[in-house]
């Protein structure tokens, strides 16, 4: 019988994974590819584009990975359609129901708040933007008064630890419109946030006269009653550490707005 004799590299690196060197199939090299004596395989590169099943730490996919990007069939990254806000804009003006993707109904005057107290309102970022102002409209005004708004992370639905942003006072002496100083903090897409409004006195802002803001549940089954906030006693000054919360109802939620 004939042999057909391989010809060999003229060195190897151990554990190399062989490969054929030309058509012939006569003949081998050698391969930066380590299959070691434990089964593990090393210096073999596979595109991202040729994944199809598992997962695969962010740090290995490149540029363009994070945890709110996906991976495209494409090999490109990009954030998922429900995620985005395409009307998002820097230097338009939204109201918080935005965020959500709400709608909203007439606009009315919102139910008090009451003076040294901070209400605490859900919302959902759809996309990544900064925000450089809070405006509200005071609707029964108190001389003499002030609010001051801000965000606060969540935890597993509820406001938690320091207040990310604060606006520092914000008058609500008189009926009007009520923009804060410049501030910049960014909000990220696919995060919730609790809105914090803190006042010295009772106050009402315009409202929606409709429920365009989540729930935030109830204590107990058979509860007729809706509560859309948390309020959190509070003497009136900068934005506290969040404390004790008590779930409140608040009619004609306020129509709180950001600059971008």
């Amino acid at each position: 019988m004939a042999l057909n004799p391989v010809v060999r590299a003229a060195s190897s690196t151990d554990n190399a994974i062989v490969r054929f060197d030309g058509t012939s199939g006569g003949t081998i090299q050698n391969s930066v590819g380590i299959l070691s004596d434990a089964g593990a395989v090393t210096g073999i590169t596979v595109n991202a584009n040729v994944i199809t099943a598992g997962t695969v730490d962010i740090a290995r996919l490149g540029s363009g990975a994070s945890s709110v990007n996906f991976l495209r069939g494409d090999s490109t990254f990009a954030v998922p359609a429900g995620l985005q806000c395409p009307l998002m804009i820097s230097g338009s003006v939204y109201d918080i129901a935005d965020f959500w993707g709400g709608y909203r109904n007439l606009l009315t005057a919102g139910g008090t708040h009451s003076a040294n107290k901070m209400y605490l309102y859900p919302f959902i970022c759809k996309q990544t933007v900064t925000v450089t102002k809070f405006s509200f409209q005071v609707t029964t005004a108190v001389g003499a008064s002030n609010a001051r708004c801000g965000f606060y992370a969540d935890s597993v639905g509820v406001p938690t630890g320091a207040a990310l942003v604060d606006t520092g006072n914000m008058s609500t002496a008189a009926v009007a419109v009520v923009d804060s100083s410049t501030i910049s903090y960014q909000l990220v897409a696919g995060t919730a946030y609790w809105w914090a409004v803190a006042v010295s006195a009772n106050v009402a802002f315009q409202g929606y006269n409709g429920t365009w803001i989540p729930t935030v549940g109830a204590a107990t089954t058979g509860d007729a009653t809706i509560y859309n906030a948390y309020r959190m006693d509070h003497a009136f000054g900068a934005l506290p550490t969040i404390g004790a919360l008590t779930r409140v109802s608040v009619s004609a939620p306020p129509r709180f707005q950001v600059v971008l």
